[in-house]
């Protein structure tokens, strides 16, 4: 029987991209740095992806979990790790006005 994880089969192969050279936001749940990943899912294909990077330490400042750890396919996953990032960086940049926008809402 196969084992999944939300939509990812376990056999899929997941490759970190070490050697980049883009600039990557940090994760905007939680701060930890963000990773560029590959997925080599065998039922869809070739995607990469953005990730936070805090995966051993997953319980963070209250008991939040970082949802951004393993982030669902439909949100992140992108043909290249150009696309990836600009997702990535777009979100995470969103995600931080928004919350620059309900501090000061709740702040004044």
């Amino acid at each position: 029987m196969d084992t999944y994880i939300g939509e990812l089969k376990m056999s899929d192969e997941f490759t970190k991209i070490e050697n980049h050279s883009h600039a990557l936001y940090r994760c905007p749940i939680c701060g930890a740095d963000a990773e560029l990943w590959e997925l080599d899912d065998e039922r869809r294909g070739i995607f990469k992806f953005v990730a936070c990077s805090r995966k051993e330490d997953r319980q963070l400042i209250e008991g939040i979990d970082c949802p951004l750890v393993f982030p669902e396919p439909t949100g992140f996953y992108r043909a290249t790790q150009r696309e990836a990032i600009r997702a990535w960086n777009e979100f995470a940049q969103a995600a931080e006005e928004a919350r620059l926008i309900r501090n000061e809402i709740e702040g004044g």
